[in-house]
């Protein structure tokens, strides 16, 4: 079984890496996805139960624009752990998945059970958002982007542009588009 190192071991050895994992998310984050990738894999790969980091992990391939590897992680992760505490995670990254596919209606279904779960999910109204304004479902899209804007005041089409996750620049437009149909601005 692999030995993660200690923080003193990775100081005397130069390397302040992580433990495995560790810094997949903040790779994501930074529009990173195939680092993001590489460290969550890395935590699938010490422990391959551990339905969350398939959670993070299809979210990850959905942000990085492949979203049938997004879901099959999301569907393992399912099927390890069916009522998780982060199911509504689950959903979600299952509604941006169908979103980066052009499965707008699909993403709405998705990112509804996500916040019927937890109200106070901002990104999951924002995808929502997004989604509904993508199929024309105004009043869905107008009341998910209130719902995003009260968790999340400084959304604005500019913070999209510049801090979220989405890699390609052709699926953040549509993830704008979305949004500007839903009101944001």
């Amino acid at each position: 079984m692999a030995r993660l190192s200690s923080p003193a071991e990775r100081k005397r050895s130069g390397g302040d890496r992580p433990k495995a994992g560790g810094g997949g998310k903040r790779a994501v984050r930074q529009r990173k996805s195939v680092a993001g990738a590489i460290g969550i894999t890395e935590a699938i790969e010490l422990n391959p139960s551990l339905a969350f980091a398939h959670v993070v992990l299809g979210a990850t391939y959905a942000y990085g624009g492949m979203p049938s590897d997004g879901l099959h992680h999301c569907g393992l992760a399912a099927r390890l752990s069916p009522r998780d505490f982060t199911q509504a995670v689950n959903f979600s990254a299952q509604g941006l998945c169908h979103f980066m596919a052009g499965r707008f209606a699909e993403g709405v279904e998705w990112e509804r059970r996500a916040v019927e779960l937890r109200p106070h999910f901002g990104s999951a109204w924002r995808t929502l958002a997004a989604a509904a304004g993508k199929v024309g479902n105004l009043d869905v899209a107008t009341r998910a982007l209130s719902e995003a804007k009260r968790l999340h005041p400084l959304l604005s089409i500019a913070w999209v542009e510049k801090y979220h996750p989405i890699v390609r620049e052709t699926d953040r437009a549509l993830y704008i588009e979305g949004l500007r149909a839903a009101g944001l601005r």
